[in-house]
């Protein structure tokens, strides 16, 4: 058996408790074809936070690549079908699970990776049974051929949404029954996977609150608590001290609607602070109805299992140039306390992003990289627009979804990252715009170096879990869920889903795997490594 090392894994804003404006949007220069470069020895004087367009990668021959923009699927691609071919850019794909397709998220342990699927929706009008709904359990101890090894059909798990978490060290798996779901509301089911392909159940229980709406969540490094969040509303912690008897500690709505609106929720490695994505919306383009940002939070009264713990806010910071903020991710990038934080919307809520671009905006959510250094004064380094999301582009975009699209269009959604304790690589998806892979060494200068945006449905196929299982005939394809970075021996793989490919490995083609050791990686502390 081999051994392979596993990766565990805005012009306008505030800081603080006093808001300012920082730096006005600045349109990015048209950067195409930049050929892979060496690492950068670090930045001189002081730097200024990048905002523009991310320069697309320089793709290896032989790779089927976008013909627009960097992240676009063009109206002639999607018009002719050739959407429903994926295209890749220095990821050649090695393994592949379709099954019924996948939904919002993955998780893993050992050689096993775990998705959802839109078990929901199946069965209900046009979208037809699913053979083997909900959890999908797959086993890729084989790289190249991994297979299901059984599917978790509960009412937790049939549309987890985003709560869907492993803790690897206590080797647990749980998942909160979300909007949409099915059964007894709110469900909450936990597994050991010490056996990480055939999963034990522990406990299925009822949340003791009824007014808990599951959407997402994360478990504390120590696998003793829960978080997750009723969007916009509250946001609740699990007790999973003895997981055969989970309990409800604490269902917070914060006391004011400064910073009570959780879309998700992860904490630093003790479990004694919050990282929430404020889910905030706007009025028109550039103006906020509710505040849209981070927000950083005590969670000391919860970890330390004080009666009737509060949850404080600490500090915030917002931005008005996108909304609906997702999830931060915290990581260290050369020593220094980071977040790497998604928004999974433009600017242009209302009126789309016709309405976003109009105002000189990103019509779609970004990713961006948060200095968490000092809790108190966080800051954005950068914010990785593709091509597709700049500003400069809209008239190349912003009808490529019909009048009156509502849906995520090239938004961007979560991230895995290659090791947290030492970050130089991230892999994100983008909705429609695929799964894209960025150095994030210097966070002041990202680059991205691959990408792979899986095949459409198209006209007369119909995978019912997918994630656009209830779109009529889409001609695109939908990225969610967090990838997996995956080192064996000296080459990297990229665990990964997308809505109608279900499960894809991809191996780092030569090219990208030349410059990503020339960052000098250092793979996280490894679990067993996949048989091969």
């Amino acid at each position: 058996m081999n051994k392979e090392k596993i990766q565990c894994s805005s012009p306008w804003a505030t800081k603080g408790a006093a808001r300012f404006a920082i730096m006005p949007f600045v349109v990015a220069l048209a950067l195409a074809g930049i050929p892979f470069m060496a690492a950068n020895a670090g930045t001189t004087g002081t730097p200024t936070e990048f905002l523009g367009a991310v320069p697309p990668p320089t793709c290896s021959p032989g790779d089927r690549t976008e013909t627009g923009l960097d992240g676009q699927s063009t109206l002639a691609e999607r018009a002719s079908g050739a959407t429903t071919t994926p295209y890749n850019c220095n990821l050649e794909v090695v393994g592949q699970f379709v099954g019924e397709g996948a939904d919002h998220q993955m998780a893993w342990q050992d050689h096993c990776a775990y998705y959802t699927t839109n078990a929901a929706v199946a069965g209900t009008g046009s979208v037809p049974e699913m053979e083997f709904p909900g959890l999908q359990v797959i086993d890729v101890s084989d790289q190249k051929h991994p297979f299901r090894s059984i599917n978790l059909d509960d009412a937790s798990l049939n549309q987890p949404w985003e709560s869907l978490q492993v803790n690897h060290p206590r080797n647990l798996l749980v998942g909160v029954q979300a909007e949409g779901g099915s059964g007894v509301k709110p469900g909450f089911s936990i597994y050991d996977v010490s056996d990480c392909a055939h999963p034990t159940l522990l406990a299925a229980t009822n949340l003791s609150d009824p007014t808990i709406k599951g959407h997402a969540g994360n478990i504390t490094p120590d696998g003793r608590t829960m978080y997750g969040t009723t969007i916009g509303v509250s946001l609740y912690a699990i007790d999973l001290t003895n997981p055969k008897d989970p309990n409800l500690i604490v269902n917070w709505t914060f006391p004011n609607n400064e910073a009570g609106l959780p879309h998700a929720m992860t904490t630093n490695a003790d479990g004694t602070l919050g990282f929430i994505g404020q889910n905030g919306t706007v009025s028109s383009p550039g103006h906020p109805s509710k505040n849209n940002g981070l927000v950083i939070v005590d969670l000391s009264q919860v970890q330390n299992r004080i009666p009737n713990p509060a949850i404080t806010v600490i500090s915030t910071l917002y931005w008005f140039d996108t909304e609906i903020s997702e999830v931060a991710i915290p990581v260290n990038i050369s020593g220094k306390r980071f977040l790497i934080f998604t928004d999974e919307g433009g600017a242009g809520s209302v009126g789309g992003a016709v309405a976003a671009c109009a105002a000189g905006l990103p019509p779609w959510g970004a990713v961006r990289l948060i200095n968490i250094n000092d809790i108190y004064h966080p800051y954005i380094t950068a914010r990785l627009l593709l091509q597709v999301e700049d500003p400069a582009n809209c008239a190349q975009t912003e009808n490529d979804n019909p009048p009156g699209y509502v849906g995520f269009g090239y938004d961007a959604h979560d991230c895995g990252v290659d090791n947290p304790e030492d970050a130089k690589l991230i892999a994100c998806s983008y909705h429609q715009g695929g799964i894209r892979v960025f150095d994030i060494h210097d966070p002041y200068t990202p680059k991205e170096i691959a990408y792979y945006k899986g095949a459409a449905r198209g006209s007369g196929r119909v995978l019912p879990g997918s994630a656009t299982s209830t779109a009529v005939n889409p001609n695109y394809a939908m990225a969610q869920a967090r990838s997996r970075f995956v080192w064996r021996g000296n080459e990297l793989y990229l665990w990964m889903t997308s809505s109608e490919s279900g499960l894809v490995v991809a191996k780092f083609e030569p090219r990208a795997l030349k410059y990503i050791q020339s960052l000098n990686p250092v793979p996280a502390p490894g679990n067993e490594e996949p048989d091969q």
